[in-house]
């Protein structure tokens, strides 16, 4: 029988804000340092699926704060694998702090993809066969299809350096958000904090790759976002935010 993975991360200086709270980031960071082990565990590790020719790919992401977190908190992680279909594969979480609060809970989509070719392929059945699914009271998958942009504003440009990439040699996904949050106006940010993000990641980037980012603010607490290759115009990842006044 599974069970769900937990870990416990302490926030540290660095990880704190100008706000005096975790950055947004560092929780997809906690999360995935959790899900690394607990696939690890399972037998289905990056390295594990490597030996086949396969890798994990993360499709998409949502993550929802509940409470802030403070410099100095120690916030537990759990994680668990919510469900399988043939392309699809999902990890939920949830963050507690000492006090078993509930601080952050999301959900995740994962794809297995051939190193070689570099394409999706159906999830296989040594992955499919494990009974890894775990019943645990998820949050709903989200499925829609996230709105594109309109009217856009152009943010900075990014160029993709060897510091950038991960194990799968490109970029870690969560350069992509850090990308997207820059491109908002300091002020914004400076009054306003992060709530929620929905970010569907659509195409790898790779070194040397120069991006561009692009947002169009739908309304005071809701923004539209997007990344694409400059010279392309490939889209490599799209999300929405929701934010509120500190």
């Amino acid at each position: 029988m599974v069970n769900p993975y937990f870990e416990k991360f302490k926030v540290r200086a660095a990880e704190i804000g100008p706000n005096g709270k975790a950055k947004f980031p560092v929780l997809i960071n906690f999360f995935q340092e959790a899900a690394w082990q607990h696939a690890d565990a399972l037998g289905v590790s990056v390295p594990a699926l490597m030996e086949k020719g396969h890798t994990w790919v993360l499709h998409r992401l949502f993550l929802r704060v509940v409470k802030p977190i403070e410099k100095n908190e120690v916030v537990e992680v759990e994680t668990w694998p919510s469900d399988i279909e043939k392309f699809f594969t999902f990890r939920d979480m949830r963050f507690k702090n000492e006090r078993q609060e509930l601080v952050a809970e999301g959900c995740t989509a994962w794809v297995v993809i051939d190193v070689e070719k570099r394409r999706l392929i159906p999830v296989p059945d040594y992955i499919t066969g494990g009974n890894f699914v775990i019943e645990n009271n998820h949050l709903p998958h989200p499925t829609d299809k996230l709105p594109s942009l309109g009217e856009a504003l152009s943010g900075p440009e990014f160029k993709v350096y060897y510091q950038h990439l991960d194990q799968n040699n490109h970029v870690n996904n969560v350069h992509y958000l850090e990308w997207m949050l820059a491109s908002l106006p300091q002020d914004y940010l400076l009054h306003m904090s992060l709530k929620e993000i929905d970010i569907q990641f659509k195409s790898e980037c790779v070194l040397n790759d120069e991006i561009v980012s692009e947002f169009q603010q739908l309304s005071d607490t809701e923004i539209i976002h997007s990344l694409k290759e400059k010279y392309s115009k490939r889209e490599v990842a799209r999300a929405i935010s929701t934010w509120e006044e500190r």
